[in-house]
C-alpha cells in the first residue's frame, strides 16, 4: 500500500515539475518566435543625389561580386548571390555602421522573387569596424533568376550599377559601384 501511493505521488509531482517545464519551454519558444529576426533594411533610395564612384571613396575599398550558379539543377532558375565586401582605407574606427545596397529597378523583372532589390545590415543592429577585431563588413544577397534569358543580356542586368548608402556615426557616404568594377562570377 505504501509502495503504490509513493508510486502514485512521485508520479502525480514528476507530472506537474514536466508540467511546469514544459509550460516554461513554450513560452521560451513563443518568445523567440514573436520576436523572429526580421531584417529591416533602409529603403530610401537615392534620389537626385551626388553619388561618387566607389575607387573614389576617402572612406572604403568596395569589392562587388556577383556570382551565378549555373550548377543547380532547377530546370526553370539559376541561383544568384550578391556580395560587397567593404574595407576601411585609413585606420578609422567606423561606429554604428549602417550598410544598404540598392539594385537597379530593372531587376525586378528577372528576380524570381519580386520584393525590395536592396539587402545590407540591419537597421536596428548597427555595427562597428575598429581595425584590430572586426576589420571590414560584408553583405550579401541570395536570389534566382529564371533562365529564359540569353546569357548575354542576362549577365549584363545582373552586373547593372549598384548604389550604396554607408551611414556611420560621424558621416555618411553614396557611391555607385559601376559594371566595371563588379566582379562577375560564374560556378
Amino acid at each position: 500500500m505504501k509502495k503504490s501511493l509513493f508510486i502514485v505521488l512521485s508520479t502525480v509531482i514528476l507530472l506537474i515539475i514536466s508540467k511546469f517545464f514544459f509550460g516554461l519551454y513554450q513560452d521560451k519558444v513563443k518568445s523567440i518566435n514573436s520576436q523572429e529576426n526580421i531584417i529591416e533594411y533602409d529603403k530610401k533610395r537615392p534620389e537626385n543625389l551626388m553619388l561618387i564612384e566607389c575607387k573614389k571613396s576617402n572612406n572604403f575599398i568596395y569589392d562587388m561580386q556577383v556570382i551565378l550558379d549555373t550548377k543547380d539543377n532547377s530546370q526553370e532558375y539559376y541561383r544568384v548571390i550578391y556580395r560587397l565586401r567593404m574595407t576601411p582605407k585609413i585606420s578609422n574606427i567606423y561606429k554604428d555602421i549602417t550598410v544598404t545596397a540598392f539594385l537597379d529597378e530593372s531587376m525586378k523583372n528577372i528576380f524570381v522573387m519580386q520584393d525590395f532589390l536592396g539587402f545590407g545590415t540591419d537597421i536596428k543592429n548597427k555595427q562597428i569596424i575598429d581595425g584590430i577585431k572586426i576589420k571590414g563588413i560584408e553583405v550579401a544577397r541570395a536570389t534566382y533568376v529564371n533562365k529564359d534569358l540569353k546569357r548575354d543580356e542576362l549577365i549584363k542586368k545582373l552586373t547593372s550599377d549598384i548604389k550604396v548608402k554607408v551611414v556611420w556615426d560621424k558621416g555618411m557616404e553614396w557611391v555607385n559601384i559601376s559594371t566595371e568594377d563588379i566582379k562577375f562570377i560564374e560556378e
